[in-house]
C-alpha cells in the first residue's frame, strides 16, 4: 500500500500553477505565473505580468494588488515586505493591497547609464533577501553589462551598486551570491560589502540560477 508524500510542491509554468506531493491539483488556469514566493503565513505569485495573487494556504487564490503598467518579472519576500521588480528596471513594494513604487530605487545613483548590450532597457531580473534576518540586504540585478546590482541594508531609502554584470542572486543572513553572464559566481560573507569568485571550473556561460 502507498502512502502519500508529506511534502507539498508548487510549480507555475505558462498555463497555470500546478501542486504537486499531498495533493495534485491545477490553480488559475490559462494564466501565467511566472515568480512564487512564499512563508508560514501564505504564498503569493506574479500571475500574467501584471497582477500579484495571494493564498493562504497554496490552495485557493485571489487577486491581491496590480502593477500599474503591468511588466512584472520577480518577486520575493523581504524585511521591508514583499517587493516585486518589473521591466524597465523599476522595483515596487506592497502596501496594503497596492503596488507602490521604490522611490529610492527610482534616484540610484548612475541610473540612466544602465543599458543592455542589445539595446533594450534594462529589467529588474531578480530580488534576494532573507526575511528571517531584521538588517537582512536586499539585492536586484538587471540585465545588461556595466549595470550589475544595487544593495539595500537599512529599509529601502539607500542603495549601493556594482558594476559587475548579473544575472541571478542568492542570498541568506549576512551570506550572499551571484553569477555573472560569463559563468563566474561570486560570494559575499559580509552582507555584501565585499566579494570573490569561489566557483572555479564552470563553463563560461550564463549563469540563470542559484539557490
Amino acid at each position: 500500500m502507498s502512502r502519500r508524500p508529506r511534502w507539498r510542491l508548487l510549480v507555475g509554468t505558462a498555463d497555470g500553477l500546478h501542486e504537486f506531493g499531498v495533493r495534485e491539483r491545477s490553480h488559475l488556469n490559462g494564466h501565467e505565473v511566472s515568480a512564487l514566493a512564499g512563508d508560514d503565513r501564505g504564498w503569493w505569485a506574479l500571475v500574467d505580468g501584471r497582477t500579484v495573487g495571494r493564498s493562504g494556504d497554496g490552495g485557493s487564490w485571489e487577486e491581491w494588488a496590480a502593477l500599474p503598467d503591468g511588466g512584472g518579472t520577480c518577486l520575493a519576500l523581504t524585511p521591508a515586505g514583499l517587493l516585486v521588480g518589473t521591466a524597465g528596471a523599476h522595483l515596487f513594494r506592497l502596501e496594503g493591497r497596492r503596488l507602490v513604487e521604490v522611490e529610492g530605487f527610482e534616484q540610484v545613483e548612475g541610473r540612466r547609464e544602465w543599458y543592455t548590450p542589445w539595446g533594450d532597457p534594462p529589467d529588474t531580473r531578480s530580488i534576494a533577501a532573507d526575511p528571517r534576518a531584521r538588517r537582512a540586504a536586499v539585492y536586484r540585478a538587471l540585465l545588461g553589462r556595466r549595470v550589475g546590482f544595487q544593495r539595500c541594508t537599512q529599509g529601502l531609502p539607500d542603495w549601493f551598486g556594482s558594476n559587475i554584470d548579473t544575472f541571478c542572486l542568492a542570498a541568506s543572513g549576512r551570506m550572499a551570491v551571484f553569477g555573472t553572464d560569463e559563468g563566474t559566481v561570486y560570494l559575499s560573507t559580509d552582507a555584501g560589502e565585499s566579494w570573490e569568485p569561489i566557483a572555479k571550473g564552470l563553463p563560461a556561460i550564463q549563469c540563470v540560477s542559484l539557490a
